[in-house]
């Protein structure tokens, strides 16, 4: 999603030497060094192997700063969308950041289904359902079953 959606394209692979060069401009990284758009000294992890420990340190040092100037770029708007979809789905931040859209639109069908049957569950008991959250949903035979937190006041009282 990222790639398509926020950077349109822009780069092919998920390579951090690639997205790098495509993303970051002159501006983008001011105060970090000339050098900056792309990998320490052009080498790869397989090159550094090879390399004094320092090197090796060097080499990891620019991909973190890399990868930092990244995350900020554009105002944060990589990490901000992360955010959103973390907020909206209900999974963690790290699985949002890991996963795409397939997973993130099962959380949003997992939330909404078990909230219909937490609704019955409340209309059935004359309670009034506060909260829920989704612990797992798990497809058998043609019926999911829900693992979840319900948070319910007290019966309403007519």
């Amino acid at each position: 999603m990222v790639q398509t959606s926020i950077f349109k394209n822009v780069y092919r692979t998920l390579r951090l030497d690639e997205v790098s060069k495509a993303i970051l401009t002159d501006k983008s990284h001011e105060g970090l060094g000339s050098g900056i758009l792309g990998k320490y000294k052009g080498l790869t992890g397989k090159d550094i192997q090879s390399l004094p420990v320092e090197e090796q340190k060097n080499y990891v040092l620019r991909d973190a700063e890399v990868v930092m100037q990244l995350s900020k770029h554009n105002n944060s708007n990589v990490l901000d969308a992360m955010k959103s979809i973390t907020e909206i789905t209900g999974l963690d931040f790290e699985k949002v950041c890991r996963t795409g859209l397939s997973i993130w639109w099962a959380a949003i069908f997992d939330n909404m289904a078990a909230a219909h049957y937490a609704a019955e569950i409340a209309r059935k008991y004359d309670a009034e359902l506060i909260a829920i959250h989704v612990i797992s949903a798990k497809l058998s035979g043609f019926e999911y079953t829900y693992l979840c937190y319900l948070v319910f006041l007290q019966p309403i009282i007519r």
